[in-house]
């Protein structure tokens, strides 16, 4: 009977704590979660995990903190340790390095970097896509083989663009991001995505703006594109810029935030293949 290995993931960010556990969970690991540093620690004495994933940025006790006390008990000094951080820099770098961890940077490319260090660190078989099927040599790929769609999200909250990058790689896609519509029609003509997902206010350009310059492309014009905002009229949603964006911009979707994660698979599953769980 062969034991699984397990993880102990702990970040400050729910929505990111359960995306990373999902994806640990269907590669096969088991998976404890914890949404504070203190916490963290306490699992971490109480049963030593196979492998550490720490928020760098935790209440209680930072990740590089945790992972330095680690390092100083014989029960838990040899546990690799990945830090996750929202940005890199020379001190991030540093500290992380000092402590023998890890460091991966949350965004679209950190759930593959996360999976490859598990590989290398527990040789644990960590398919870049959890919902894809190992097709045997010689044989034809499956269509569920194939790359995932490719996704452009386009907010200037930085929180939010983890999130989603995390969240919709669990789900077989490829993450693009940019922070404002100026930048998003740079992105959007480098990539091509399949579909985009683009708020509305947003400084240096506007969702309006990007959605604008998108649709007189002839190459781009013809990506969907869900449009997303905190913005309402008198409590409810905002049914004049819903009309704006739908009617003028042959927007797909007018979502108002917080958006459910539910509603917003089901509008992206009306244009890309996506997995059920």
């Amino acid at each position: 009977m062969t034991i699984k290995k397990s993880v102990l993931i702990a970040d400050s960010s729910p929505d990111a704590l359960k995306a990373l556990s999902r994806g640990c969970g269907a590669d096969g690991l088991d998976v404890v979660s914890a949404a504070g540093g203190l916490q963290a620690m306490v699992l971490i004495a109480r049963e030593p995990p196979d492998l550490a994933i720490l928020d760098f940025d935790l209440p209680g006790a930072d990740g590089v903190s945790i992972c330095e006390q680690m390092a100083r008990d014989e029960q838990t000094a040899a546990i690799p340790v990945i830090i996750l951080s929202t940005q890199s820099s020379p001190e991030i770098e540093s500290r992380c390095t000092a402590a023998g961890a890890h460091h991966v940077v949350k965004n679209s490319e950190a759930l593959g970097n996360i999976r490859a260090i598990i590989q290398r660190e527990l040789g644990a078989k960590s398919p870049a896509n959890p919902f894809v099927a190992v097709t045997g040599a010689g044989s034809a790929p499956s269509p569920a083989a194939l790359p995932g769609p490719k996704i452009l999200v386009v907010d200037d909250d930085a929180n939010i663009l983890e999130v989603f990058s995390i969240k919709l790689s669990i789900f077989g896609a490829e993450v693009v991001t940019a922070k404002n519509g100026a930048e998003a029609l740079t992105v959007a003509a480098m990539e091509t995505p399949d579909v985009i997902i683009t708020d509305y206010s947003m400084p240096g350009g506007s969702g309006e703006y990007f959605v604008h310059h998108l649709r007189n492309d002839p190459i781009l014009k013809d990506i969907p594109v869900i449009v997303l905002t905190g913005r309402t009229f008198q409590g409810a949603e905002d049914k004049a810029l819903k009309r704006n964006f739908v009617g003028r911009y042959g927007a797909v979707a007018f979502l108002t935030k917080p958006v459910e994660e539910a509603q917003l698979l089901a509008e992206l599953r009306k244009h890309v293949t996506l997995p059920d769980s």
